[in-house]
């Protein structure tokens, strides 16, 4: 007999994504967010500055159709020009939105929200964590006395903090606080003094189950 050798041809994507919601923005007073959605995976690029000829872009190589893009830093109460363009993985886009403004708000200081609170407290080390209402630094002074003394970082741009304190010693109360800066430096807030209790060490402990 005769075999029969089916071939499928599939075309070559020749159709730039289409933006199917956004670009909408939340904005804070050195910062903003930017999302949108395409119909496609695809990048996420956002122009953006004072006029509408930009000067300034930021964004993400990756392929995806949930964009969320962060400006910063920003300049507080000031308008911004912004559009956001999106290419698919087969080279088709630019797709670019019309152009369109947003006002920065007024330069405050961010917020702690939750915490702060220590966590994974061993004899030596603990995590300190804390929530901010915007993007932020991550900061801990801690010591044997409300004079601290000693200080850590967890970094910066993040909402959802957690430092991890080292090289503490077993069974000594520490004192610590959290501080904050935003991308625009308004800051830091800092929290009340707070306290933990470092654990035994694993001799101690030996030593106690002994007894």
């Amino acid at each position: 007999g005769t075999a029969t050798l089916t071939v499928t041809y599939t075309p070559p994507d020749t159709t730039a994504p289409a933006i199917t919601y956004g670009p909408a923005v939340v904005v804070a007073d050195c910062s903003a967010v930017v999302a949108w959605t395409t119909d496609e995976a695809a990048t996420s690029i956002v122009d953006y500055g004072p006029t509408a000829g930009y000067g300034t872009n930021a964004g993400a190589p990756d392929y995806v159709q949930n964009h969320a893009v962060g400006l910063t830093p920003l300049v507080p109460e000031t308008s911004y020009h912004y559009r956001v363009g999106s290419t698919d993985n087969a080279g088709n886009g630019p797709t670019q939105s019309d152009d369109q403004t947003f006002t920065t708000a007024t330069a405050a200081a961010p917020l702690i929200t939750t915490g702060p609170s220590a966590t994974a407290i061993t004899g030596s080390s603990a995590i300190i964590a804390w929530t901010t209402d915007e993007a932020s630094s991550s900061d801990v002074e801690y010591g044997a006395t409300i004079a601290y003394g000693s200080a850590a970082s967890g970094g910066s741009g993040v909402t959802e903090h957690q430092v991890t304190l080292l090289g503490l010693i077993p069974e000594i109360p520490y004192h610590y606080r959290v501080l904050s800066s935003d991308a625009c430096g308004a800051g830091p807030p800092a929290s009340a003094d707070a306290t933990l209790t470092t654990a035994p060490s694993p001799a101690h402990r030996a030593d106690r189950t002994r007894a």
